[in-house]
């Protein structure tokens, strides 16, 4: 298991880590769904990677934050979370290789 918790570079890391994530079965990652800082990736794009090297969320932990002047039903935002990705089934390589 991975888990990377680094305020909004964690897509820069695991394009750098492109080919060390391939022996994960398990990538938690700390993910946010409002900006903080500058140039800061967001859930969607860590989503996108994730798909796209043969894993599938399996769990999200939420955090909201209060939308100070929000009067509606619903007076919460997700801002951030932890998102655990599994290796889907099909891309799994054997333990006996």
């Amino acid at each position: 298991m991975l888990k990377l918790d680094t305020q909004g570079t964690a897509l820069s890391i695991l394009k750098a880590a492109e080919n060390c994530i391939k022996i994960y079965s398990f990538v938690e990652i700390e993910v946010k769904f409002t900006r903080s800082y500058q140039d800061q990736c967001l859930f969607h794009e860590v989503m996108g990677f994730m798909l796209d090297h043969g894993f599938e969320l399996l769990h999200l932990n939420r955090v909201f934050s209060q939308r100070r002047k929000f009067f509606g039903f619903s007076k919460a935002q997700i801002t951030f979370g932890d998102a655990l990705f599994v290796r889907r089934e099909d891309k799994l390589q054997s333990f006996d290789e």
